[in-house]
């Protein structure tokens, strides 16, 4: 039977007995000993400490290029050296275009002028002719002057289309939302929601939505004031530019804006409540649900194209009338309307018609 006062072996000399034990290791060691393990310990945490020192000072440094900044640039160039060889070519398809237009001017003026040399030599003319030649002319000065019947379109070749790219986050399973936000914004160049869904109609609204929901149809009901028509998406951060055609308006202005979808969903532009930030047309503002002094001209018509900008990270929203080249804008205090912001459309005549482009 051991005794009860028996002690352990040091775990260095195995002689001495142990008076000390270690709750880090569980191991016995003598009084000398026991010190020694102490000092070893002291020394682990010096080398502990030193590591990260070093890595503190490595994180600190200037980062090295990572490795896919070299694939981003190469992308970059391949696509602008594309963008540049495609433009090239439609110049010269344009240019080819042009000249064959002019060829058939320049023959067919031709054929005119050697008739009407030949009839003056032979005395051969009367009024009739006089006519003819006249409106001859006037088709000819037309087709010169007027706009050459041509017009751009998206080629969706696969082999000569760019595709756009983005940086996905592993471990999230999501794409990192690039800040798009330029200096000047301009509204002939809309940036790209690359991490959003396309921009559609939400489907609670008492509007009649069409095409994927992107065509909104004002049909309101007995004695409703028009309707709204929400957004899809939200939006917390980036720059979105969200396009519209006004396909059918009647007597009334439109409203383009937005509200918080943090707080409850709207059911009036107008409000003390409200979170509602925007324009009726696009001369009359509306911020935090109270409408501002302003004319009551209308500039917007059927037809129209306008662009709707959110710029979360400036927290402003802008509204760009193409045809006018005219953009309004407006800060939203984000203390009154929250993240996130939803787009909101109000069409107030029956028949009032917006598509999302």
């Amino acid at each position: 039977m051991a005794r009860v006062n028996e002690r352990r072996p040091c775990a260095k000399c195995k002689t001495a007995g142990g008076i000390a034990i270690c709750d880090g290791c569980n191991r016995s060691f003598c009084s000398n000993h026991f010190i020694e393990h102490r000092q070893d310990l002291a020394l682990e945490m010096d080398t502990i400490g030193q590591n990260y020192d070093e890595l503190c000072r490595d994180l600190s440094a200037e980062p090295k290029e990572h490795s896919l900044v070299a694939r981003i640039n190469t992308w970059e160039q391949d696509a602008i050296d594309r963008i540049k060889k495609a433009a090239a070519t439609a110049r010269d398809d344009l240019q080819i275009l042009i000249n064959q237009i002019k060829t058939e001017l320049v023959s067919t003026a031709f054929i005119v002028v050697t008739e009407i040399k030949t009839s003056r030599d032979s005395n051969d003319f009367t009024e009739g002719d006089f006519q003819r030649w006249t409106e001859q002319l006037k088709e000819l000065r037309r087709a010169f002057e007027a706009p050459f019947n041509v017009y751009l379109e998206n080629d969706t070749n696969n082999e000569t289309s760019i595709n756009l790219i983005r940086i996905f986050d592993e471990r999230t399973a999501k794409c990192i939302p690039a800040n798009t936000m330029d200096e000047v914004h301009t509204p002939s160049t809309p940036r790209m929601n690359i991490f959003l869904d396309a921009e559609k109609f939400d489907m609670k609204t008492d509007a009649i939505l069409s095409d994927d929901n992107l065509r909104a149809l004002c049909h309101p009901k007995f004695r409703s004031p028009g309707v709204l028509v929400y957004g899809y998406n939200t939006y917390s951060c980036g720059t979105h530019d969200i396009s519209f055609r006004i396909e059918k308006k009647g007597i009334s202005r439109l409203f383009f804006g937005i509200y918080s979808d943090a707080k409850k969903r709207i059911d009036s532009i107008l409000g003390d409540d409200n979170t509602v930030y925007g324009w009726w047309d696009i001369n009359s503002s509306v911020i935090n649900g109270m409408k501002q002094e302003s004319s009551n001209e209308q500039i917007i018509s059927t037809g129209d194209k306008v662009v709707l900008t959110i710029d979360c990270n400036n927290q402003q929203i802008h509204l760009y009338h193409v045809r006018d080249n005219r953009t309004v804008q407006i800060t939203i205090d984000t203390n009154k309307c929250p993240f996130p912001w939803r787009i909101i459309v109000k069409l107030t005549a029956s028949g009032d018609c917006v598509r999302i482009l």
